[in-house]
């Protein structure tokens, strides 16, 4: 709740941009209160906010799934999106995302396997076989994409 406040005074003094907006809205969300909440996230999608993925996935904003405006919201950041990337290669911004989410996965499983096997453990040394390997590929494939692109 503290934090939420501490927004609203911050506000209060002076404009806010989209990322503040948005943490004000998870503050807000956090506390259960989706009225507050949703105003900050409108004010967000209206100051630019484009992170859709990002939204549709952000564990604060939970209790907003179902509140009323919350699609109105969505269309706005999408449209926020589209405009944004609207001269994007979209194949190639898939094929980057492909590549972090091969990038990422080991590492984020990291933590998990190395509490449940230990850090010297045969487990792990596998498992950074597997990192360093999927590196290799990835290294490629940015190789690839430099040259073909710039």
């Amino acid at each position: 709740m503290e934090s939420a406040k501490t927004y609203d005074s911050a506000f209060a003094m002076e404009k806010g941009d989209k990322g503040q907006y948005y943490n004000a809205a998870c503050s807000w969300a956090l506390t259960g209160d989706t009225i507050n909440a949703m105003r900050y996230l409108d004010l967000s999608a209206n100051a630019g906010w484009k992170g859709l993925k990002h939204i549709k996935r952000d564990k604060d904003l939970k209790s907003l799934y179902t509140v009323n405006g919350w699609s109105d919201v969505l269309r706005k950041v999408e449209a926020n999106k589209d405009e944004y990337e609207k001269d994007f290669d979209k194949p190639l911004k898939k094929q980057l995302e492909k590549l972090y989410v091969k990038d990422q996965t080991l590492r984020q499983l990291m933590r998990e396997a190395e509490d449940k096997f230990g850090r010297e453990s045969e487990e792990m040394d596998y498992f950074w076989d597997l990192i360093l390997e999927q590196d290799s590929l990835n290294e490629i494939e940015v190789i690839e994409i430099l040259n073909k692109h710039g």
